[in-house]
């Protein structure tokens, strides 16, 4: 008898939370959460209508007891004490487990939905044998969940879910995965990553962290890549001070959405935005060649991530060529996708003990 499994990209930033499966709409949301409270759903959505799933999630579950949070903007509208989540373990941590069951629950359209999910960790933590973060994701993740909505639009609906197996790489292999994979899982024709003896860099650009990936024939470099502790926080923290020594204090949850301004409050935002983007590309630019001067052939370097798009333009390398891959903030959720549905369709996932499972197929 056949397992039928629905695959899952689920990409857990520092900054927001991306999820895919196929044939969905992706699921993006600000990775924040607040303690859930009673919700009395009075005013101006009666008369305007309730505000998007997406943007109204109020859920509980099951974690060491029953637990209720906003999550995303709905935490950031209604709860005072709403803010990123800086947990490393972005699933075992209670605030990392309502983001991500968050996410699961609006991918699920049936009930008892069987998932298969691949989702990252940053190279340093991927890397890291004392942590065993790979190992803990791959035994932790699969199981049985149920989530419930406790407001908004799904009001009282419950998500069931089974996750299968999961499936961890480094961060940054989704951007790679993304532009060698079809959406169907399959090799694509012609890339120049797939030329003989390519060699290519790739930057992801998180919040907390910056990914920095090599790739020679075909293969990661392990010795040219690492994530180093710099992403747009930096430039977030930047903004934050500047915005204090003028008496405009803001709190880390809001700082993102001044950060698409050009003037606040009456204030230029808009030059030390760019000076801090400046700052921060410079680092990137420096780490990267100083790894890669050793790699002579390397010519082309992908960018991707959220982060990746904001500071693109100010990356100068002197002898790479650089190119900002199709929509960024997306690109290592749908590349984990594409790679769990690879893995799917060739019946090579694998359970929480290592073993393939036999029979298994991707649902229609």
């Amino acid at each position: 008898m056949s397992i039928f499994v629905t695959p899952v990209g689920l990409d857990s930033g520092y900054s927001y939370m991306k999820a895919i499966a196929c044939g969905r709409a992706p699921v993006v949301f600000a990775n924040m959460v607040s303690p859930g409270r009673e919700v009395t759903e009075d005013g101006l959505e009666e008369v305007l209508g309730q505000a998007a799933p997406i943007k109204n999630i109020d859920i509980s579950f099951t974690h060491n007891g029953k637990k209720h949070y906003w999550v995303g903007k709905m935490a950031t509208s209604s709860g005072n004490d709403a803010d990123y989540f800086e947990d490393k373990d972005r699933w075992n941590s209670e605030k990392g487990r309502a983001t991500a069951l968050a996410a699961l629950a609006l991918l699920c359209h049936n009930d008892h939905e069987s998932f298969v999910l691949a989702t990252g960790l940053p190279l340093e933590d991927y890397k890291a044998n004392k942590t065993s973060l790979k190992k803990t994701y791959e035994h932790t993740i699969p199981g049985a969940y149920e989530v419930t909505f406790e407001s908004g639009p799904l009001t009282g609906e419950t998500r069931r879910f089974n996750i299968v197996a999961a499936k961890v790489y480094p961060q940054g292999m989704g951007v790679f995965f993304d532009q060698l994979l079809t959406e169907d899982g399959e090799q694509i024709d012609s890339h120049p990553l797939l030329e003989d003896g390519a060699v290519c860099g790739l930057i992801d650009v998180g919040r907390r962290t910056t990914n920095l990936c090599l790739f020679d024939d075909f293969t990661l470099s392990k010795d040219f890549s690492c994530s180093i502790n710099y992403g747009i926080s930096m430039v977030h923290e930047k903004l934050q001070n500047f915005l204090s020594k003028h008496g405009r204090f803001v709190k880390n949850r809001d700082i993102e959405a001044i950060l698409k301004k050009d003037t606040f409050k009456g204030l230029d935002v808009k030059t030390p935005r760019e000076k801090a983007l400046q700052e921060l590309a410079e680092i990137i630019v420096s780490e990267a060649e100083n790894r890669w001067a050793d790699k002579s052939l390397l010519e082309n370097i992908y960018v991707g991530g959220g982060g990746g798009q904001a500071v693109f333009q100010f990356l100068n390398f002197k002898e790479y060529q650089k190119n900002m891959v199709n929509e960024p903030q997306l690109s290592n959720a749908r590349g984990f996708l594409k790679a769990i549905l690879s893995l799917t369709l060739a019946g090579r996932v694998q359970n929480r003990n290592g073993e393939y499972i036999e029979n298994i197929e991707v649902a229609d």
